[in-house]
């Protein structure tokens, strides 16, 4: 269903036009009363892995608090785990890279 299909105020249109496409589609469907599934609706498209992914608000929190207090280990959250089964080299090395 296209935005189109149905009248808003012009107020309306501006906020859902800020919306990103998935979620401007949902709230279209909900309002004309027409929601799909959950599933559906539920549904996260992954984002396109084809450069350096952008911070998470909790990210840029923690880069500024490193950048006020350089080498701080407050935020430090050391962990042990014991690993058992096959090693995979190539696996480790591109997860730690």
């Amino acid at each position: 269903m296209g935005e189109n299909s149905m009248e808003l105020p012009s107020a309306a249109k501006d906020r859902l036009s800020e919306l990103p496409d998935h979620v401007r589609e949902l709230v279209m469907r909900q309002l004309a009363g027409q929601a799909g599934s959950a599933a559906e609706e539920l549904s996260i498209t992954p984002a396109p892995r084809d450069g350096a992914l952008p911070l998470s608000a909790g990210q840029k929190g923690l880069w500024f608090l490193a950048e006020l207090n350089p080498g701080s280990v407050e935020y430090n959250a050391p962990r042990v785990l014991r690993l058992t089964g096959e090693l995979h080299i190539e696996a480790l090395r591109a997860a730690l890279d």
